[in-house]
């Protein structure tokens, strides 16, 4: 009855319910004993593969994916069926060849999407697909997105990284660790729970849910939370939905609705065809941002086994649990060109918490990425949307002070960051004011006339003396790089 409701391998839970009845009615039957039925029941189910079959996890996805689409069994259509998949034999070839020590109790999914066309082009799993909760990969959604969105934030912004109570509401650090300012894109890169948090509170609910439903998410009314931030949903997602919307922040904010078809025929005619749906989620200038601080996350965040690569990759690690164990741990990866993804978690209770996003998907993924370039890949070169712009700002002004001002030509050290051009900073760095150097004292010592100068760390000051009477400047002395600087006058007595 109903083999695709009911499959094992696309649905075991409803496969393990649906035999369970079939079992208890033998028992009531007389058919087998109450004894032989318990036993039954408990027993696993035991899916076994074929290991002569070439993508079979990718195939039984396409196929599920067309009949979920049609309103007949695919018999009733004709007699010669044929399914065009996107399936890349070599991308598949890799996943299927790849050898990792997967934890006890543990499953896994790894899948691969084409970026500019949207399709998945390999998929291998040992888990029925269903959804999971996202945990810390929903971030780049849930507040970052909606907030390069609407201009509440640059990739530079500072936000205060403290224990925050919202009305109520009180998310943690991992590890209780508060770091006080830090700028976007590190908070991103360390995955930090109040800086997220704080910019959904910002940008509003609403507004941020909008953002995530147009990266392919759809949400239940109870998801409408701050918790959202975090990752939390009523019913998860899938890996494949993560994929997309990852993938169409390298697609310049564009999102497509993901497919393993691209057409299925009946005698030669076409009767199933996704429909290529592209939504604008948002703008190419939010989506390089974007991708420019999920790169922080690989040089130095979350994802820094991905580092070493050669190639300009972005990522996001996710890891759902507690003190207990960890259910859930994700890396999601991409460059221009592909976005892959690598699940691992529990098949029921929970894993050690040392398997986190960061671990073993991290691993794993690092593995794919490095067959690519053994494969010969060369990835495309990504292109400055037109509305960007690098800019480089004075380094001690920005981490002292948290101000950022603009640099010419000054021998002081600089830091850059990707702005709007519309967002770019508007105060230059000026050497001449009054706060970078100051008197701390005017004092006589051993017959000379004494000042004692505080100067700002890298500034440089020419000191003279004036004579009222003629206006006559002598120069003095230079003074730099000093905390304070006594000068002493023995001209003056």
């Amino acid at each position: 009855k109903a083999p695709n409701t009911y499959s094992p391998i696309h649905h075991a839970e409803k496969c393990k319910n649906r035999r369970n009845l079939v079992l208890l009615q033998m028992e009531k039957q007389g058919k087998i004993s109450a004894e032989i039925c318990e036993s039954a029941e408990n027993t696993p189910l035991n899916i076994a593969k074929n290991e002569n079959s070439f993508a079979e996890d990718y195939l039984s996805e396409a196929l599920a994916e067309v009949r979920n689409h049609l309103f007949f069994p695919l018999t009733a259509y004709g007699k010669e069926i044929c399914i065009y998949t996107a399936l890349d034999v070599e991308k598949q070839r890799i996943l299927e060849h790849l050898e990792y020590e997967k934890p006890q109790n543990g499953a896994s999914s790894i899948l691969i999407t084409e970026n500019l066309g949207g399709k998945t082009v390999a998929f291998l799993s040992d888990q029925p697909a269903g959804r999971r909760q996202a945990g810390s990969t929903l971030k780049p959604f849930s507040a970052y997105a909606p907030a390069l969105e609407y201009d509440f934030i640059d990739e530079s912004s500072y936000i205060l990284d403290e224990p925050t109570d919202f009305s109520g509401y009180h998310p943690k650090n991992y590890n209780e660790k508060y770091y006080g300012y830090v700028n976007t894109k590190s908070a991103l890169a360390k995955s930090l729970n109040i800086p997220a948090v704080k910019l959904l509170n910002a940008v509003g609910i609403e507004k941020s849910a909008q953002i995530m439903q147009k990266f392919g998410f759809y949400l239940e009314k109870e998801d409408k939370s701050l918790a959202l931030a975090l990752g939390a949903t009523q019913n998860g997602v899938s890996l494949q939905e993560l994929n997309s919307a990852y993938a169409a922040i390298a697609n310049d904010g564009i999102y497509q609705k993901p497919s393993f078809v691209k057409l299925v025929t009946a005698d030669r005619k076409l009767i199933y065809q996704p429909k290529t749906q592209k939504n604008v989620a948002i703008s190419k200038e939010s989506a390089f941002l974007l991708t420019d601080m999920l790169q922080e996350t690989v040089k130095n965040g979350t994802a820094k086994k991905l580092n070493h690569l050669p190639l300009s990759l972005a990522a996001k690690t996710g890891t759902v649990g507690n003190s207990a164990g960890n259910s859930d741990a994700y890396c999601i990866s991409f460059n221009q060109d592909y976005t892959i993804s690598c699940w691992i978690g529990a098949k029921n209770g929970l894993l050690t918490n040392e398997i986190t996003g960061g671990s073993l998907p991290t691993a794993v993924l690092q593995t794919v990425w490095n067959e690519f370039i053994n494969n010969g890949y060369k990835e495309s070169e990504k292109t400055i949307p037109f509305g960007i712009k690098n800019i480089k700002i004075d380094k001690i002004s920005y981490e002292k002070e948290q101000k950022e001002l603009l640099l010419d030509d000054f021998d002081r050290k600089k830091i850059s960051f990707y702005y709007k051009k519309e967002r770019i900073p508007k105060t230059k760095y000026n050497p001449f004011l009054e706060e970078n150097g100051r008197f701390s004292d005017l004092y006589c010592k051993n017959n000379n006339i004494c000042i004692l100068l505080c100067v700002t760390e890298h500034c440089k000051f020419d000191l003279y003396r004036i004579n009222k009477s003629t206006n006559e400047q002598v120069f003095l002395s230079s003074i730099e790089n000093k905390d304070k600087f006594e000068y002493c006058d023995n001209n003056l007595t």
